[in-house]
């Protein structure tokens, strides 16, 4: 009874956790205020994959999703712009979309059969080591994950060099058929 109401309160706190940050994520104006309302948000979503038992997945979304791709996000919201120099107003149709566009996801969430019977665990499977889950990541058949995660390295990696070429700065008065230092590109 105890341990079930401790998961039951930690359950609400990291939902309520998602939600706020989740809401603070998408109405704050500053773009790095924004970024770390993310980073709380993707640790509540860890926090309830904890409370599923699956401390791979969290950790995974904490070193993959914080570690990587919202550090990735703050660098390159931190070089490309001036924070605080100027914001873009959001008009009423962006307003009027995004409510639309809710209420759309809301109904769709409230049709969901609430008498349908969902089995969230299977009692019959064995427990997954890390082991086999790096085994399975770095195994190039045709149960592994080789060619994916390869795949997913060079999408960083074209992201990085094309936040570092966004980030280059221009002399001023420079176009873009001139370089830095003041020829002509070939």
């Amino acid at each position: 009874m105890e341990a079930t109401l401790t998961t039951d309160i930690l359950f609400y706190l990291f939902s309520a956790a998602i939600l706020g940050c989740g809401l603070m994520a998408v109405t704050v104006k500053n773009l790095l205020h924004s970024a770390i309302a993310l980073m709380g948000c993707l640790f509540g979503t860890a926090g309830l994959f904890l409370l599923l038992d699956h401390e791979f997945v969290a950790l995974m979304q904490i070193l993959v999703y914080i570690g990587g791709v919202v550090i990735f996000i703050i660098y390159a919201v931190l070089l490309t712009t001036h924070l605080g120099t100027r914001y873009l107003p959001a008009s009423t149709l962006k307003y009027i979309s995004g409510v639309t566009l809710a209420a759309i996801v809301l109904g769709l969430v409230l049709h969901i059969d609430p008498q349908a019977t969902h089995t969230a665990v299977n009692p019959d499977r064995t427990a997954t080591t890390i082991d086999a889950i790096g085994y399975r990541l770095l195994d190039g058949s045709t149960n592994g994950f080789l060619i994916p995660f390869e795949v997913i390295s060079v999408l960083l990696l074209s992201a990085m060099i094309g936040a570092a070429t966004i980030a280059k700065h221009q002399k001023p008065g420079a176009t873009n058929d001139e370089d830095e230092t003041g020829g002509s590109a070939s």
